[in-house]
């Protein structure tokens, strides 16, 4: 295989993998951004829908998630490049809250959403 065949190959398979950002329809991004540690309650009142959508979101990149969620609260290198995102559900720092509730992220080497989780602690 030539060069100008591997890069056009190349192009289109990268063109063709990425998936648009998913619209979920009732979620409020300003509210979910702005509860960051979850004392508020927005971001567990948002979980339903994030949940319900959830085959939607696999296989999206950090990229998107962090435009769909914002920053992570927690963000953790694994082994063999792994990724996860952590987003305080309720409990965070601050809160009068006892348990946490961490909805979890794991990403590949790609950076492909692969395992979805919600963590009580």
């Amino acid at each position: 295989m030539n060069l100008l065949s591997f890069l056009f190959l190349f192009t289109c398979l990268s063109f063709f993998s990425c998936k648009p950002t998913p619209e979920i329809p009732g979620f409020d991004q300003e509210s979910w951004k702005a509860d960051r540690e979850g004392c508020q309650g927005k971001r567990a009142a948002l979980l339903p829908l994030l949940q319900a959508k959830e085959a939607d979101l696999e296989k999206i990149s950090t990229t998107q998630i962090v435009k769909l969620l914002g920053r992570p609260n927690k963000e953790e290198l694994y082994r063999r490049s792994q990724r996860f995102f952590h987003y305080q559900i309720s409990g965070g720092k601050g809160c009068e809250e006892q348990q946490q509730v961490v909805y979890r992220l794991r990403f590949t080497a790609t950076d492909h959403l692969i395992e979805i989780e919600v963590l009580k602690k």
